[in-house]
């Protein structure tokens, strides 16, 4: 099947109408692109929670390069490392003991997120 160029309108240079809008165009898809990106990359050691018009989506984005539908969804990354809390200084503790002493009790919490369940943290 061939294409009659005779069908297109032509401007006064002799180039089809449709061929100079063209670049326009473009130029248009590379900034929407540049602005709102299609891509989001998950570092190592996270994963990537996807919110769909402010819903979360059950399944978790793996670390890596995901795609995303921009202006509709965004991604929140979540780190599943070990983390601490710590409850020292001011933080602390305190507590009356039987005698009437006042004890001073310092704690670190170790926990990490599940990378199978941290959709659900957030719903």
């Amino acid at each position: 099947m061939q294409i009659n160029p005779d069908k297109f309108p032509k401007s006064s240079g002799g180039v089809p109408n449709f061929v100079k809008g063209l670049p326009i165009v473009i130029v248009i898809l590379i900034l929407f692109l540049i602005i709102a990106p299609p891509f989001v990359v998950i570092p190592s050691g996270y994963v990537g929670v996807k919110l769909t018009l402010g819903k979360a989506d059950m399944n978790e984005m793996p670390p890596g390069l995901n795609f995303i539908i921009p202006a509709v969804q965004r991604v929140i990354k979540m780190s599943v490392r070990t983390q601490s809390y710590d409850l020292r200084g001011a933080n602390s503790i305190n507590s009356l003991s039987r005698d009437g002493l006042t004890i001073n009790t310092e704690l670190t919490v170790l926990y990490k997120i599940m990378p199978d369940k941290a959709a659900g943290d957030i719903c």
